[in-house]
């Protein structure tokens, strides 16, 4: 129960910085807006990950 809840703040984190950082990308000033656009693949990769864990459990077993 306690590992499900830290993979779907694993999902919210990931989301929010995907959304984060597209508009960090977009919107920012020069030095942030390449953070951003670092950060939004990470934030997918991270997101993605977490909806393997839920969907299935014990992928990494």
């Amino acid at each position: 129960m306690n590992l499900i809840i830290l993979k779907i703040m694993a999902l919210v984190g990931g989301i929010t910085t995907v959304f984060a950082g597209v508009w960090a990308g977009f919107e920012a000033k020069k030095p942030f807006n390449i953070i951003g656009a670092i950060c939004a693949p990470l934030g997918l990769v991270i997101a993605l990950l977490a909806v393997l864990l839920l969907c299935v459990p014990d992928f990494f077993k």
